[in-house]
């Protein structure tokens, strides 16, 4: 039969272990990140160009196309009136 008190150790030990495994989840991440970022700087020493990322290019296809909407709209709205 469990009682209040092994049901409390229980509990407890439950959360510190999953506290551990978070800490230990974050700590792995932020060796990742720092490896990254160090590789990034090797890259830019060996070869300063930059190919942007990240969407930049799907940024920058957005930013053409809402502009050419723009005056396509207009053409559009003043062709229906």
């Amino acid at each position: 039969m469990y009682t209040v008190k092994t049901i409390l150790i229980f509990v407890f030990f439950a959360h510190a272990v999953s506290c551990r495994v978070l800490l230990k989840q974050i700590v792995e991440e932020a060796k990742r990140s720092i490896h990254d970022a160090l590789c990034v700087v090797r890259n830019l020493v060996k070869d300063s160009r930059i190919v942007y990322g990240g969407g930049a290019s799907e940024i920058a296809c957005a930013v053409a196309v809402g502009q050419h909407a723009d005056k396509v709209q207009l053409t559009y709205l003043s062709y229906h009136r």
